[in-house]
């Protein structure tokens, strides 16, 4: 490495001048030439100071210690531009239009609320004490992690121009344990009477609940999609309209296809709507549960929105005893915790059927242990007064023996499904 500091001479009419300034030039390691800098002092002692100080920062750029001049100016640029660019950029990736209104109006909030001007007004501090803020009863856990997700995101975007991501030492919040919106799953009953009762946006609501598609995915369903006519029904899930922009075959029933066939006009265009103007708004979707009898909020706090019935088709995978992987590839989910603690309604699991069909603890059993206490002295026996009771009793009802120890059956299992030409009804 070479640093040295001098007046610049130069020729003026043939005479030659000297600068009343100086000038430096210093050369790191592994430059091929030396970098000329104006120091503007007239003061050598200053100087030599001065280019010190220029080559320390520059060895310090070189070896990431500190921001390079590019990143500096980087940090000067307005937040709200950025922003704007970041957006584009995603909608040049072709991100589901709603996710990406929703993510500008979440980073717009945070500019404003955050105070964030220019890009290095940005930092994990002003961040965390903008979270730390937010009301619990207002903002729950998942929101808030939202929020750093999107902040997270537009942050790693913006390195190529300020540098490292300072929302990297941010850490998500941990409560998948307690959503602020308690959701619930559809009985059996419910929802034949939601989809009986709601006209033509019946098979809307029946669609969903044997499939799980959300309700912007069926908004985008076209008629090229549905394939009802196979051997095996299916609607091709485009990765386009998917949140997780994956494409996929999802399984459709053959009662339901049948359903959809009558739906389909004989010469509807394949790219047109199949759901068109059916998919409800929630003032209409809370007025279709009134008319079928079902609380929008019942006793617990659960409430039963439109993605409830995506939560009825998860509980109904996991009543069926269906592997994990399974119910994960139908539900479209990468997290099992998803599948068996969000989308899973453990209200509606037949517990009762479970702890009936133990062996353990079925009639049989204990009728067999009380004849053997009964025929040889000294054996333990097992008594109604000792087992608890009513333990075994469900009401007046006491547990059957059961046929197998696979639990198959629940509380609220479904009828098998009839589809006529005016609406669908439960067979008896």
């Amino acid at each position: 490495m070479m640093q040295n500091v001098f007046r610049a001479k130069r020729w003026i009419n043939g005479k030659r001048r000297v600068s009343r300034t100086y000038t430096g030039q210093y050369r790191l390691a592994g430059d091929a030439k030396p970098l000329r800098v104006s120091l503007g002092v007239s003061d050598k002692q200053v100087a030599q100071e001065k280019l010190r100080q220029i080559v320390r920062e520059a060895e310090r750029q070189r070896a990431g210690l500190s921001p390079t001049r590019h990143e500096c100016d980087g940090k000067k640029q307005s937040v709200e531009k950025l922003i704007t660019a970041y957006i584009e950029s995603r909608r040049g990736l072709r991100r589901d239009e709603k996710y990406v209104r929703e993510l500008q109006l979440k980073l717009l909030r945070l500019t404003r609320e955050c105070k964030w001007r220019v890009a290095g007004d940005i930092t994990a501090h002003s961040f965390e004490g903008w979270r730390a803020t937010q009301r619990h009863d207002k903002m729950g856990p998942k929101t808030l992690n939202e929020y750093h997700a999107a902040a997270f995101g537009f942050c790693k975007w913006s390195e190529r121009w300020v540098g490292n991501n300072p929302m990297r030492s941010v850490e998500r919040i941990k409560g998948l344990g307690d959503p602020k919106r308690k959701r619930r799953a559809f009985t059996s009953s419910e929802l034949w009477r939601l989809v009986n009762l709601s006209g033509q946006r019946g098979i809307v609501y029946l669609v969903a609940a044997v499939t799980g598609l959300r309700r912007g995915e069926l908004a985008k369903l076209e008629w090229r999609d549905v394939h009802i006519d196979e051997s095996q029904p299916y609607i091709h899930v485009r990765s386009s309209i998917a949140k997780n922009a994956k494409s996929v075959a999802q399984p459709l029933p053959l009662k339901v296809a049948e359903a959809l066939r009558r739906c389909r006009l004989g010469d509807v265009a394949p790219h047109e709507l199949v759901f068109k103007r059916l998919i409800p708004e929630m003032n209409r979707f809370r007025a279709d549960l009134a008319a079928a009898g079902i609380a929008y909020v019942d006793e617990k706090g659960q409430c039963a929105d439109f993605h409830s019935l995506r939560k009825t088709f998860a509980t109904e995978l996991a009543k069926s005893q269906l592997p994990l992987r399974v119910a994960m590839e139908l539900m479209r989910h990468s997290d099992p915790n998803l599948t068996t603690k969000i989308y899973t309604d453990a209200g509606l699991l037949p517990t009762w059927e479970a702890v009936g069909a133990l062996p353990m603890f079925s009639d049989t059993q204990i009728d067999t242990q009380k004849g053997v206490a009964g025929s040889q002295n000294g054996s333990l026996s097992v008594t109604d007064h000792e087992i608890g009771g009513d333990l075994l009793n469900n009401g007046n009802e006491p547990f059957s023996s059961p046929e197998s120890t696979f639990v198959a059956k629940s509380p609220h299992r479904g009828r098998k499904c009839t589809v006529q030409e005016s609406n669908l009804q439960p067979a008896d």
